[in-house]
């Protein structure tokens, strides 16, 4: 058909399959391309702005930071002061991409802005995710904030129940084993994993490693000696997904499981 907006549109879902399955390199490219087919179309719609938000992701997730964030930000820019659903998602980008920087306290204001400028009435969905977002942040901080993630998690509990899929479930078990993990309760935590890992092929890549990470340590934790081992192939097979700051943290946890 050679219509350029259907064009764009396309390969901004295509690329936020390829994020999701680990294929960051592939997704780049993708939004690339979506990119240039909407500026040869002299296109200014929601679109490129999606576009360059994912890009800003994928660019992260490469370990090029510097650029994500210059992404990030143009994206913020853009948006201006509205409110809505794209104003939460560029907020939502930027603050990832804080938090691969290790800037915890940006990361968190720009958590707060997004899910003040959405009502939970405009899209619960979005809603509910901002909330797991702020939760994981909480958890990820030096030192965790376990107070404020289970604030946020209690927050999401009923949109959850309401408008969850079995994905969100997913992800609700996996924050809550991080946070068993963070208290010491190693049993609870070892059983939501589980739970987590039921059908853990709906998690994106990300969360599939970071989650099979959990659990690794959590043996390590009760004296198995293979652990550290398979941290290190989960380590090992998200650098070979150029996944340069997963990868990093998962040799963090392994050498923190040697005995």
């Amino acid at each position: 058909m050679g219509y350029a907006p259907l064009q764009t549109y396309a390969r901004l879902h295509l690329a936020r399959c390829q994020r999701d399955l680990g294929e960051v390199d592939r997704a780049r490219t993708t939004a690339l391309e979506a990119l240039r087919i909407g500026r040869e179309a002299s296109l200014e719609n929601r679109d490129m702005i999606r576009c360059r938000l994912l890009l800003a992701s994928v660019t992260a997730e490469l370990g090029d930071l510097a650029e994500a964030s210059r992404l990030s930000e143009e994206a913020c820019e853009d948006v201006g002061s509205e409110q809505g659903v794209l104003a939460a998602q560029a907020l939502w980008t930027a603050a990832t991409v804080a938090t691969r920087q290790g800037r915890y306290a940006l990361s968190a204001d720009y958590l707060e802005r997004a899910m003040a400028a959405l009502p939970s009435r405009e899209d619960v969905v979005l809603w509910m995710r901002l909330r797991h977002a702020a939760a994981a942040l909480a958890l990820q901080a030096l030192p965790p904030d376990l107070e404020k993630a289970r604030r946020y998690l209690d927050e999401a509990r009923p949109a959850l129940a309401l408008v969850g899929t079995s994905q969100h479930q997913q992800e609700s078990t996996f924050l809550h084993a991080q946070l068993a993990h963070a208290q010491g309760e190693y049993e609870q935590a070892a059983h939501l994993c589980e739970q987590a890992s039921a059908d853990k092929d709906q998690l994106n890549f990300r969360d599939r490693i970071r989650l099979d990470m959990l659990h690794e340590q959590i043996l390590a934790k009760q004296s198995d000696p293979s652990a550290r081992v398979r941290l290190g192939a989960l380590a090992a097979e998200a650098q070979a997904r150029g996944m340069l700051d997963l990868a990093a943290e998962v040799w963090r946890a392994a050498a923190e499981a040697q005995p």
